[in-house]
């Protein structure tokens, strides 16, 4: 008896609001703290159901309208305990309203804050098409490829943030190099050729001293990186390089061969995507660049990948490709075609054909539904 009057006095003089409901959410009990919590009496509550879902050994919020029409927050807490000798559910309440307030005030300066940041980005971005108008939108083109090959390989948001803020300005460095090289439309010399690789060096020392939320700096040091260790500045290889300087590196490849330059007309990006397909895993990380060809359609994976396929049999392409199958034609020809389609027609995406000869020599594409006849 002693220890049940002991146990009413503590969560009756606890500064946390104490409910206690029996096992159909009755109130049975509440205390002065829930009194003031609610901005009721206890008698209000008392033997009427709890309008509020109870789960136990869970902490739930609680938005709360007390009668003069101002709201709370509570955060509540409840466990299973015995009343005057029956199961029932002990509910810990504590009012954390000023605590979502300050948590709604940080966010909204974090909200500031990123649009600072922003802008301070795309004001960075534009200081260097300034410089090089010859090249103006490509960091803007390498973000947003970038950013979609990251969300292609399922990176969380943050992530994929990071990636789209460092490809914004991943040619910071070029700030500091002289405009006439930067806009040269002649070969570069060796010795100009070095300079524009420092780039990279040069960015990352801008940036190095600026309190990103990703680690910027380091991406933008690493996007000429190489998965061999061929590249540049400190020929890193693998993972050593960041799966976000990865990203942009293979962005940055295939807008740059794609896009015009003083020293060149525009390669396209048939050219663009042969040359990161054939050196994956090589000089470009496998799974970005198979992202990456994927994001255009299946007829630019097939035109740009399947020139290498001599020699080749079906199931070592369905290897390579697990989202084909393959299909046996007429003219003892066989079909490569996406697992997804029931068939073919003029709407079927473009697919590779090969004589279906020991080898299984390419013979070329499905084009609106067109077979070609070898």
């Amino acid at each position: 008896h002693m220890s049940e009057v002991n146990f009413r006095n503590m969560i009756y003089n606890n500064a946390d609001g104490i409910l206690i409901l029996d096992e159909n959410s009755i109130v049975k009990f509440m205390n002065p703290a829930a009194e003031s919590i609610f901005g009721n009496k206890a008698e209000h509550f008392v033997g009427r159901a709890f309008e509020h879902l109870i789960i136990p050994g869970k902490p739930t919020e609680l938005d709360i309208t007390i009668g003069d029409g101002k709201s709370v927050v509570a955060e509540m807490r409840v466990m299973e305990t015995e009343w005057e000798g029956k199961t029932a559910y002990l509910a810990s309440l504590r009012d954390i309203t000023d605590r979502k307030r300050m948590q709604l005030r940080l966010q909204v300066s974090l909200d500031d804050l990123k649009e600072v940041m922003d802008g301070t980005i795309r004001a960075m971005a534009l200081a260097v098409e300034m410089r090089d108008p010859y090249t103006s939108g490509h960091q803007h083109r390498v973000a947003q490829l970038a950013q979609a090959i990251a969300e292609e390989i399922d990176l969380s948001a943050d992530t994929i943030e990071g990636v789209y803020m460092a490809a914004s300005i991943h040619d910071i460095g070029k700030i500091s190099l002289p405009a006439e090289i930067l806009s040269k439309p002649v070969k570069l010399t060796e010795i100009e050729r070095k300079m524009i690789q420092a780039h990279s060096k040069v960015g990352y020392d801008i940036l190095n001293g600026v309190d990103f939320s990703w680690p910027i700096a380091q991406i933008v040091l690493q996007h000429h990186e190489r998965m061999d260790g061929s590249g540049y500045p400190h020929g890193l290889g693998g993972n050593e390089i960041l799966i976000e300087a990865r990203i942009v590196g293979v962005a940055d490849v295939v807008e740059t061969m794609a896009s015009h330059r003083p020293y060149r007309p525009a390669m396209g990006l048939d050219k663009a995507l042969e040359e990161i397909f054939k050196n994956r895993g090589r000089l470009y990380d496998e799974q970005v660049v198979n992202a990456c060809v994927l994001l255009f359609n299946e007829k630019a994976v097939l035109e740009s990948a399947l020139y290498e396929s001599d020699g080749k049999t079906t199931e070592a392409l369905l290897a390579l490709f697990p989202q084909y199958m393959s299909v046996t034609l007429p003219r003892q020809q066989v079909l490569l075609l996406p697992q997804h389609s029931a068939g073919f027609s003029n709407a079927t995406p473009a697919v590779a054909v090969f004589q279906a000869s020991e080898k299984q020599q390419y013979v070329g594409l499905l084009i609106d539904g067109q077979v070609p006849v070898s």
